[in-house]
C-alpha cells in the first residue's frame, strides 16, 4: 500500500520577529509538486487556495500564512531544508502504518480462531447454551475493541500537538486495556467449555486455544514496538518543526517569499 504523507505539525508567525513567528500557531502546507506528497501543519489551512497554488505552480512550494497574509516560499534550497527535515518523521509514519497493518492482521487471525472455537463448542452437546452466547457475544466486543484501537493507533499518528499526542497515547492504553480484558475473558470461557467436553474434543479445544495463545502474543511485541514509535515521531516532530520555523524565518529575512493575492 503506498503511503501518503499527511503530516500534522506546528507552526508560529511573526515576519519581524522569530520568537513571535513561532508562538503564533499559523498554519503551513509543503506541497512537493502537482502530484506529489503535501505536508500539512496546524488548522486554517486554505484548501482552495492551496488547490488553485497547485494547480498554476510550476514546482515544489511552501504556503503559510502570517498575521492573516498567505506567502509561498519556492526558493530551491529552502524548500529542500523543510523537505528534508520531514523525512524522519515521514519515515516513521510509514513504519507505524506496517506495524498497524501487522497488528490488524493479528486481529483478524485471532477473531478467526475465536469464531471456529464458538463453533466448535456450539456444535458439542455438552457445551452449555450460555458458554456458546458468552463465547458469541465477547467474541464480537473482541472486534469492536481491536477496532477502536486501531482507530486510537491512527489517531496517534495524526496527533498534531503534545497535548493531542498525550491524549491520543490515553486512548491507545484504554483500548489496549479493553482488548486485553476481552482476551482474558473468552479464555475464561474457553476453559469452561473444554471442561465440559469429551477427550477427544478436549485436545482439538487446547489446539485452538493454543492457536489462540500465539496468535495474541505478537499483539503485546507490536504493541510495544508501535509506542516506541510513537515516542520517535514526536521528537523528530519536534526537530523538524523549529527547522520548518527557521526555514520560513530565513525567507522572511531574506525576502524570499512571494505574497499570495
Amino acid at each position: 500500500m503506498l503511503f501518503r504523507s499527511r503530516l500534522c505539525l506546528a507552526f508560529a508567525g511573526a515576519i519581524l520577529s522569530f520568537s513571535a513567528f513561532a508562538s503564533s500557531g499559523e498554519p503551513f502546507t509543503l506541497v512537493q509538486g502537482k502530484n506529489g506528497a503535501i505536508s500539512t501543519y496546524g488548522s486554517g489551512s486554505d484548501n482552495e487556495e492551496l488547490d488553485r497554488l497547485k494547480r498554476t505552480s510550476n514546482g515544489p512550494f511552501l504556503w503559510f500564512r502570517d498575521h492573516g497574509k498567505s506567502y509561498v516560499i519556492e526558493d530551491r534550497a529552502l524548500l529542500a531544508r523543510a523537505d528534508a527535515a520531514w523525512k524522519p518523521v515521514q519515515a516513521l509514519s510509514q513504519e507505524m502504518s506496517a506495524l498497524g497493518n501487522q497488528m490488524g492482521e493479528q486481529g483478524r487471525q485471532m477473531g478467526k480462531l475465536g469464531r471456529e472455537m464458538g463453533e466448535r463448542g456450539r456444535k458439542s452437546a455438552q457445551v452449555s447454551v450460555s458458554d456458546s452466547s458468552d463465547l458469541k457475544k465477547l467474541s464480537v466486543q473482541l472486534g469492536e475493541a481491536q477496532r477502536k484501537l486501531a482507530a486510537a493507533r491512527q489517531e496517534q499518528r495524526q496527533a498534531k500537538s503534545a497535548s493531542q499526542r498525550d491524549l491520543a497515547e490515553n486512548h491507545v492504553e484504554q483500548a489496549q486495556d479493553a482488548v486485553e480484558v476481552l482476551q482474558d475473558e473468552i479464555e475464561g470461557v474457553h476453559e469452561r467449555m473444554a471442561h465440559r467436553q469429551d477427550r477427544a474434543h478436549d485436545a482439538a479445544m487446547e489446539a485452538k486455544g493454543r492457536q489462540m495463545d500465539q496468535a495474541g502474543k505478537p499483539m503485546e511485541s507490536l504493541g510495544k514496538r508501535m509506542g516506541e514509535l510513537g515516542e520517535r515521531q514526536g521528537r523528530a516532530s519536534k526537530e523538524a518543526e523549529r527547522a520548518t520555523r527557521s526555514v520560513i524565518e530565513e525567507a522572511l529575512r531574506t525576502g524570499k517569499v512571494k505574497p499570495v493575492h
